[in-house]
């Protein structure tokens, strides 16, 4: 006997022009509907932390550790701007 032949899963997005803007869609799924031109949330790039399971001491680890990470990121900050305003001496601004 032949195997049942697979159903084909209905599309989970659907598009449809909004009328009267040219070039803008609203995407529907699954009853509800999400507009394509909303913004995005930024994507974290620090890692959520359990607070409520550490103790004070390691509490105060964690601050040292991201009190180091933000001097590093200052410090690269600083650098760039510096090759920024060395190249707009030479190149001069736009």
């Amino acid at each position: 006997m032949d195997p049942a032949p697979e159903r084909v899963k209905p599309a989970l997005w659907m598009s449809r022009p909004v009328p009267g803007q040219h070039g803008r869609t609203r995407r529907f799924r699954e009853g509800g509907m999400e507009d394509d031109d909303l913004p995005r949330p930024k994507p974290r790039r620090v890692a959520e932390l359990k607070l409520d399971t550490l103790g004070v001491a390691e509490l105060e680890d964690y601050v040292a550790e991201l009190r180091a990470e933000i001097a590093r990121v200052e410090s690269e900050i600083g650098r760039k701007r510096g090759h920024r305003s060395a190249a707009d001496a030479v190149f001069g601004r736009r």
